[in-house]
């Protein structure tokens, strides 16, 4: 059950709730007959949508319960040896998606190689900092350019030859935390994206510049977020023409990041961005 029906529901019985006290305060005051004969019937319509949330609440759960038996079954294999490095857009406060994504890939037979996140003096990249690296880094210092553009550029490129000192320089500046072994060679990446608000991320200049490196590298790069994410990031990565997945903290998004990584193309999931829930299991 998706999360914003869960909402509604629920808050169709507090509205019923808030009826109902507000009646019976009526009552208390005036002692109206018809309100009595009110109160009975909105009573009756509370304990039936509250039958209905329980039922809706033990479904949910007998889903998620098939899902964590099935679906090891499912991707059993299916990315077995296979590469697979991980990258934050942003720093997210809830290393949760992170564990998800990192577990079913493993379920599925991948190493999970390293994992990657923009910090927010990536994202808030000073000048003084800015003019630091490009003069260390000898990179253009021309007005207007957006060196951020570049440095994501490099390190998507450096991740996937595994030429490690760039990204390692990176994190020594403050703007990478680094997670795993950066001298592999790396042929799928999953760039994790999806905002809890605005200036979380950089998409334009640190996003988009790692997609066009990873496929000008000849890498498969997949796009996901959280089901919950208050910004999606899911239409710009689709500009760029990789697949995505819009609910990557479910299992069934779990299920169709191993797909898409595996060979599947296209965009999965349960918001208006996706075109189906999941890949062709076969």
């Amino acid at each position: 059950m998706q999360v914003g029906f869960r909402y509604h529901l629920a808050t169709l019985i507090a509205v019923f709730f808030a009826l109902l006290i507000g009646i019976l305060a009526g009552v208390a005051l005036v002692g109206n007959p018809a309100l009595e004969k009110q109160i009975a019937s909105l009573r009756a319509d509370f304990d039936q949508i509250r039958q209905q949330l329980r039922l809706l609440e033990a479904q949910e759960k007998t889903g998620e319960s098939f899902a964590k038996l099935a679906i090891p079954t499912l991707v059993k294999d299916r990315l077995a040896g296979r590469r697979v490095a991980i990258i934050l857009n942003h720093d997210f406060s809830d290393t949760a998606l992170v564990e998800k994504i990192s577990a079913a890939l493993e379920q599925a037979g991948a190493v999970v190689t390293s994992v990657s996140t923009i910090l927010p003096a990536f994202v808030h990249l000073d000048p003084e900092t800015a003019d630091r690296i490009a003069t260390r880094q000898q990179l253009s210092k021309s007005k207007g350019t957006d060196l951020r553009k570049e440095l994501a550029s490099r390190f998507a490129l450096r991740l996937v030859y595994g030429i490690s000192h760039f990204p390692f320089y990176l994190r020594k500046a403050g703007l990478i935390r680094l997670s795993g072994n950066y001298e592999l060679l790396v042929r799928r990446v999953v760039l994790v994206g999806g905002l809890d608000q605005e200036g979380d991320a950089a998409v334009d200049a640190i996003d988009l510049p790692i997609i066009h490196a990873l496929k000008q590298a000849g890498a498969e790069v997949v796009g996901c977020e959280s089901m919950g994410a208050a910004i999606s990031t899911i239409r710009i990565y689709q500009r760029e023409n990789i697949s995505t997945v819009d609910n990557a903290d479910t299992p069934a998004g779990q299920l169709a990041l191993v797909l898409t990584l595996a060979g599947s193309q296209g965009h999965f999931g349960v918001k208006p961005t996706a075109n189906y829930l999941l890949p062709p299991l076969e």
